[in-house]
């Protein structure tokens, strides 16, 4: 039974090790990227080849999902650029300080 799973197992490993690589400080790749580095590490390294067709097919459906994520991200980035962000939580921090429990 544990056997069965070894495999498997393994495939995920080499997945997150690959996502983790590309997108920490020292590779800086963003973490989408990276993610899809990490599935077509996953692909090559259990024997299915570079997996084209899965990556669009999956990606086509949870496009809602990867719109919504995608434009949220661009969101946070125009914040966190224009200072907005900072000027948030410095309110939030100022607002909640005696009662650091609604901040949660």
């Amino acid at each position: 039974m544990l056997t069965d799973l070894l495999p498997e197992v393994f495939y995920f490993v080499v997945m997150m090790a690959v996502f983790l690589l590309m997108s920490s400080k020292l590779v800086k790749m963003p973490i989408s990227i990276a993610m899809v580095c990490g599935a077509i590490a996953g692909a090559l390294v259990s024997g299915n080849g570079f997996a084209f067709r899965h990556l669009i097919e999956g990606t086509f459906s949870y496009i809602g999902t990867i719109i919504t994520i995608a434009t949220a991200t661009i969101f946070m980035k125009a914040l966190q650029m224009s200072g907005a962000l900072d000027a948030f939580s410095a309110l939030v921090i100022k607002k909640f300080h005696k009662v650091p429990f609604v901040m949660i």
